[in-house]
């Protein structure tokens, strides 16, 4: 379980690292480190639309709604501001450029792969101890991952999907499941910059959704149905998993270190 949540005190770091490591070439990247991360609620069914109560107050629907996709990533609307000689000096130092090494690592059924150059590798290096670690640690076995739709669409996820579609229902939200408050969502408040604010009317939704998510038993349900669904794999993998939840108690205190050596 704790491997499958998400882990904002380890995206935050790395965010202020590729900024100190940005700024030592030149380069300020406007919204970089106060872009939205955290207002998700993850789970291991990988199911999409999930809400924390807090996170919700604090960003509405985050970068789950349509947002201005250059707002969402700020990285690619500095690169945009660039000249095309400037644009690929930058991307050099931001990830090692075109045709920087990579490391490959097989977890499960498929391989994952992340750049060894620049201030995103400096930040995860940093960060996990290596990039392998970090691939390890981001990208679940896909055997888990694999049974996602098995998950959703079971009968005891189902049943909490009734019950979140009756909360939603009765506070004036005419919709079914996680797909469709999205949706609505976005129609609704999709227009905002990713950097702005939330407005009130945002925040209630969200707010609702989310308690209706926790009133449901939607997130506890569909990651105890993975969990009954992979307890083969886990209780053959023990000694793997037990690995990775080690290197990511590391991971989490070099974040801090690293947050509390770059101030507040």
């Amino acid at each position: 379980m704790s491997l499958g949540s998400s882990n904002v005190d380890l995206q935050q770091a790395e965010l202020r690292l590729q900024d100190k490591c940005l700024k030592a070439h030149g380069y300020v990247v406007p919204g970089l480190v106060t872009q939205t991360v955290g207002a998700l609620s993850v789970n291991l069914s990988g199911a999409l639309g999930l809400l924390t109560v807090e996170g919700a107050r604090a960003a509405g629907y985050g970068p789950l709604i349509g947002q201005s996709s250059t707002a969402i990533d700020p990285v690619g609307a500095f690169v945009q501001s660039l000249s095309e000689r400037d644009g690929k000096h930058f991307s050099v130092a931001y990830n090692g450029g075109e045709g920087a090494k990579e490391e490959s690592l097989r977890i499960g059924r498929m391989v994952a792969g992340a750049s060894t150059e620049g201030c995103v590798a400096l930040a995860r290096i940093r960060i996990y101890g290596s990039i392998s670690n970090f691939l390890r640690l981001t990208y679940l076995p896909g055997e888990i991952v694999s049974i996602g739709p098995e998950v959703v669409n079971s009968p005891a996820a189902n049943d909490a999907f009734r019950g979140y579609a009756d909360c939603m229902k009765k506070a004036g939200l005419d919709v079914d499941n996680l797909n469709q408050a999205r949706q609505l969502a976005t129609e609704r408040f999709g227009s905002r910059q990713a950097m702005a604010p939330p407005t009130a009317e945002e925040v209630s939704m969200a707010v609702t959704d989310a308690n209706c998510q926790v009133s449901s038993g939607l997130r506890d349900r569909l990651n105890d149905e993975t969990l009954r669904r992979a307890s083969a794999y886990i209780a053959a993998h023990e000694e793997e998993l037990l690995a990775l939840q080690e290197l990511l108690t590391t991971a989490r205190i070099n974040a801090k270190a690293a947050l509390g050596g770059l101030g507040s």
